[in-house]
Protein backbone atom coordinates (compact mmCIF):
# COMPACT_ATOMS: atom_id res chain seq x y z
CA UNK A 1 0.00 0.00 0.00
CA UNK A 2 2.82 2.37 0.81
CA UNK A 3 4.49 1.73 -2.55
CA UNK A 4 1.29 2.57 -4.42
CA UNK A 5 0.81 5.68 -2.31
CA UNK A 6 4.40 6.80 -2.88
CA UNK A 7 4.10 6.21 -6.61
CA UNK A 8 0.86 8.13 -6.91
CA UNK A 9 2.23 11.06 -4.94
CA UNK A 10 5.18 11.21 -7.33
CA UNK A 11 2.87 10.95 -10.39
CA UNK A 12 -0.22 13.08 -9.66
CA UNK A 13 -3.32 13.06 -11.85
CA UNK A 14 -3.68 15.63 -14.59
CA UNK A 15 -7.48 15.31 -14.79
CA UNK A 16 -9.50 17.95 -12.95
CA UNK A 17 -12.16 15.59 -11.64
CA UNK A 18 -12.15 15.13 -7.87
CA UNK A 19 -13.73 11.72 -8.19
CA UNK A 20 -10.59 9.92 -9.36
CA UNK A 21 -8.31 11.14 -6.55
CA UNK A 22 -11.15 10.79 -4.05
CA UNK A 23 -11.33 7.07 -4.74
CA UNK A 24 -7.56 6.91 -4.30
CA UNK A 25 -7.87 8.75 -0.99
CA UNK A 26 -10.37 6.18 0.22
CA UNK A 27 -7.43 3.78 -0.05
CA UNK A 28 -5.14 6.28 1.67
CA UNK A 29 -7.55 6.36 4.59
CA UNK A 30 -7.53 2.55 4.68
CA UNK A 31 -3.72 2.74 4.81
CA UNK A 32 -3.97 5.17 7.70
CA UNK A 33 -6.41 2.88 9.54
CA UNK A 34 -3.99 -0.03 9.07
CA UNK A 35 -0.85 1.84 10.11
CA UNK A 36 -2.01 4.81 12.24
CA UNK A 37 0.82 6.74 10.57
CA UNK A 38 0.03 10.44 11.15
CA UNK A 39 1.83 11.40 7.92
CA UNK A 40 -0.73 9.41 5.95
CA UNK A 41 -3.61 11.16 7.71
CA UNK A 42 -1.94 14.52 7.08
CA UNK A 43 -1.68 13.65 3.40
CA UNK A 44 -5.44 13.02 3.17
CA UNK A 45 -6.29 16.11 5.19
CA UNK A 46 -4.07 18.27 3.00
CA UNK A 47 -5.87 17.03 -0.13
CA UNK A 48 -9.28 17.73 1.38
CA UNK A 49 -8.20 21.17 2.56
CA UNK A 50 -6.76 22.01 -0.88
CA UNK A 51 -10.23 21.22 -2.24
CA UNK A 52 -11.80 23.26 0.58
CA UNK A 53 -13.80 20.17 1.58
CA UNK A 54 -16.06 21.28 -1.27
CA UNK A 55 -18.54 19.35 -3.32
CA UNK A 56 -17.28 18.50 -6.79
CA UNK A 57 -18.86 19.34 -10.12
CA UNK A 58 -19.37 15.79 -11.39
CA UNK A 59 -22.75 14.88 -12.90
CA UNK A 60 -23.43 11.99 -10.51
CA UNK A 61 -24.38 13.35 -7.04
CA UNK A 62 -22.59 10.58 -5.13
CA UNK A 63 -19.36 11.40 -6.98
CA UNK A 64 -19.58 15.03 -5.86
CA UNK A 65 -19.48 14.10 -2.19
CA UNK A 66 -16.30 12.05 -2.10
CA UNK A 67 -13.95 14.89 -1.10
CA UNK A 68 -15.97 15.65 2.01
CA UNK A 69 -16.32 11.98 2.83
CA UNK A 70 -12.57 11.53 2.87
Amino acid sequence: MRKVNDYQQAHPWKERSRWIPAIFYMGVMALYEATKDPAILDQALQWAQENQWAEGQEKEPSNRMTCGQI
